[in-house]
């Protein structure tokens, strides 16, 4: 039986993993039917680390395509964690912080967020500041503040990717850190730290000392 005809008869529940997967992507690679392809990728779907990620390039056949279709189903079970587990999901270390917002990574646009927590530092929301080289582009931290003041939140984390794949903080990275950093104080918000993320590595204002 088909895993379309099994998912009618039995539900969902009723199949493997690989034949989930196998539904979501409809049809195979040039070298692997859709069940076999599914297979493969399957431990990387439900292990979605950096390691297992990178694997995808070498399973042949998989062209861009593919990857689009991967890359929003582990994208999509990432965001279906996030809103499950939110309330409960520590971000009290850096690597914690870059392992939730692993999607930064693989962005082509530098992209600054600023995460909201609770005092515990449990996550609670994030926002968007900014999007393109912050030597360039304005940032408006209005809504950022208008979020906190809401929901009475006093801890602030800011993230942004560096698509060039140095972590090393520019200087207008560090003289707008410092910035945010003394309006924030004002408005009694701690600034924790300024993660810096690339495809393969980290940078930690706090962790250097910067911050």
């Amino acid at each position: 039986m088909l895993p379309r005809e099994k998912l009618q008869k039995f539900g969902a529940s009723a199949l493997k993993d690989y034949e989930l997967i196998s539904i979501i992507l409809n049809t195979g690679s040039k070298n692997l039917n859709v069940f076999k392809l599914a297979q493969k990728i399957a431990p990387i779907v439900l292990n979605p680390n950096q390691e297992n990620i990178a694997r995808l390039q070498n399973i042949p056949g998989i062209g861009e395509a593919k990857m689009s279709q991967i890359y929003a189903l582990l994208e999509l079970g990432r965001r279906l964690r996030r809103v499950k587990g939110k309330q409960t999901i520590a971000l009290r270390t850096p690597a914690a912080v870059v392992e939730f917002f692993s999607n930064l990574r693989n962005l082509e646009t530098e992209v600054l967020v600023g995460v909201l927590l609770s005092s515990d530092m449990l996550y609670h929301s994030h926002l968007t500041i900014s999007r393109g080289d912050t030597s360039s582009v304005t940032i408006d931290l209005k809504p950022l503040l208008e979020s906190c003041f809401k929901h009475q939140i006093s801890k602030v984390i800011l993230i942004h990717n560096h698509p060039s794949g140095s972590t090393t903080p520019s200087n207008a990275d560090i003289r707008t850190t410092a910035l945010i950093h003394k309006l924030l104080q004002l408005v009694n918000i701690a600034l924790i730290d300024h993660i810096i993320i690339s495809s393969k590595d980290f940078f930690s204002f706090k962790l250097n000392k910067i911050l």
